[in-house]
């Protein structure tokens, strides 16, 4: 019964993440207080989005690129971006409304790379395509799951998932032949496959 519940948290949390991505999209949620221009969620229109939170840019998660979807490469450099500063919060008891927010980031930026269609697939695309949206449903579940952690207080769980998850991304990074912008972190490059 137990995991029953949890699968029902997970989807009832991915299913609000897809909606909220959808309104954000179509431009139906109204602006905020934080100087987004006019007829645009808050935190879109403009550079530099609050830290954890989607939309820093044209390309980024929840953005837009000339009325174009976000790109699944911008999708993935704000969830880069909002692991970063989950990765300098979650193990500090005093900052889980700082790590919530970088988690809230990732898990829109997740949403919205599966909406789109990555430009470089290898070989049998459709096949590809598939295997890529399996990866995302993967991270969702390890998203959902930090969440839970870190809302429950569970430090020592989170930091865990935080490392399944770069475990996870460097696997398909690796998968899909993606060459990491961010060398500087201490992780070598996966391949580029040419």
């Amino acid at each position: 019964m137990r995991n029953r519940a949890k699968s029902f948290v997970a989807g009832a949390c991915l299913f609000a993440l897809v909606g909220a991505g959808v309104l954000v999209q179509s431009g139906y949620a109204q602006p905020g207080a934080g100087g987004g221009q006019p007829g645009q969620p808050d935190g879109q229109g403009r550079r530099g989005g609050q830290p954890g939170q989607p939309g820093g840019g044209p390309g980024g998660p929840g953005g837009q690129q000339g009325g174009r979807a976000a790109s699944v490469e911008g999708s993935m450099r704000g969830l880069n971006r909002a692991l970063r500063e989950v990765k300098a919060s979650v193990a500090d008891a005093t900052k889980q409304e700082q790590t919530l927010m970088g988690v809230y980031g990732m898990q829109a930026a997740c949403a919205n790379a599966k909406r789109a269609k990555p430009e470089h697939l290898k070989g049998d695309e459709a096949k590809m395509l598939i295997e890529f949206r399996r990866d995302m449903h993967a991270m969702t579940v390890l998203l959902v799951e930090l969440e839970g952690e870190v809302l429950d207080g569970k430090i020592d769980a989170a930091v865990a998932t935080v490392k399944k998850i770069e475990a996870a991304r460097d696997a398909a990074h690796e998968k899909f032949g993606v060459k990491d912008e961010e060398e500087g972190e201490g992780r070598k490059p996966a391949p580029s496959g040419s």
